[in-house]
Formats: C-alpha cells, sequence, structure tokens
C-alpha cells in the first residue's frame, strides 16, 4: 500500500466513510476501525502519526488503520508525557489501542482484564459497544446508566454485589 496519508480527507464523516470500507467484510475489523474513529485524541493521534493510510489503488479508494505499528509506537513512549507534547498518548487511548488493534487481528495483546482499568468512563463505554458489534449486535448500545434507578450503584447488579461483598447473599 503506498503512503499517502497527506491526502486522507479532512471531512471525519469521509475519512470515516473510507475506514469502514476499508474493513468492510469482517465484523471485528470493523469495530476495531470505529472504536479509534469515536476517540478523537486517539485518531488524530493516529492520523498525525501516520497509520492512517488511504489506498487509491482499487476500484473504490479506502482507508485502513496500521495496528501493529502503531501499537508499537504507543509502547515507545513515556508514560508521563504531557498533553501539548505532539507524540502524547493517554492512558485510556492507550488501553482504546490495545482494545482496537485486538479487535483488528492485527495483534494479540493480552486480556480485556489488562486495559480495562485504564479506560476512562466515556471510553470504556465505546468499547463496550465494540465488543458487541464486533459480536454480531452491530446497533446495540452501552448506557452506563441504563439499568440504574438513582445514582451509580443502585442499579440490580450494583446492589447483588454489595450484597455479596458483605455476605448477605
Amino acid at each position: 500500500m503506498t503512503d499517502t496519508s497527506d491526502l486522507l480527507p479532512e471531512d471525519p464523516h469521509e475519512l470515516y466513510r473510507l475506514l469502514l470500507r476499508g474493513a468492510s467484510t469482517v465484523w471485528q475489523l470493523e469495530a476495531a476501525e470505529i472504536l479509534v474513529f469515536k476517540v478523537k485524541t486517539l485518531r488524530d493521534w493516529l492520523i498525525r502519526n501516520h497509520f492512517i493510510k488511504k489506498c487509491n489503488d482499487q476500484i473504490r479508494p479506502y482507508a485502513s488503520t496500521d495496528f501493529r505499528a502503531a501499537l508499537d509506537r504507543a509502547d515507545e513512549l513515556p508514560r508521563d508525557e504531557d498533553a501539548s507534547n505532539a507524540s502524547w498518548l493517554g492512558v485510556s487511548e492507550r488501553a482504546v489501542l490495545c482494545v482496537a488493534s485486538s479487535l483488528s487481528g492485527q495483534v494479540q495483546v493480552g486480556t480485556l482484564r489488562q486495559v480495562m482499568t485504564d479506560l476512562e468512563e466515556e471510553h470504556a463505554q465505546f468499547v463496550a459497544e465494540a465488543m458487541m458489534y464486533a459480536a454480531g449486535f452491530m446497533d446495540a448500545t452501552a448506557d452506563p446508566d441504563g439499568n440504574e434507578p438513582g445514582p451509580p450503584g443502585s442499579g440490580p447488579n450494583a446492589i447483588a454485589h454489595e450484597r455479596r461483598i458483605l455476605g448477605k447473599d
């Protein structure tokens, strides 16, 4: 594939369309591309570092993410850099990249358990939705408050969990 990353469309909707076109036959790869696209800071980092490339040598152009190279680069970055540095990638964004890389099939990164505690709330929702999409539930959403009648921790699963911890089950 020719490096034409400078020709990526500026319109995010067009880039999204090209990414999904490039992944169109594999649900898990589509889920990975959707996931990195939703996390704008990660998407911008991938574009800035040329890990998303456009390919024009087909009948229809498409784009794809080089998850292996992106994850290798992320692993090289110091974890204490600040956001003003162009190479910066936050802890939650790294976790999202690990999940997306695994979903893509390009890299085996261990288990979800190893990265889930690093996810910010919004990113955790995106990861959950990507997992559901990859499993064939393409229109499912993850609503963190969907089962909770009151404040966080007040839903039936949270109450049952608390009862188990207190030995009241």
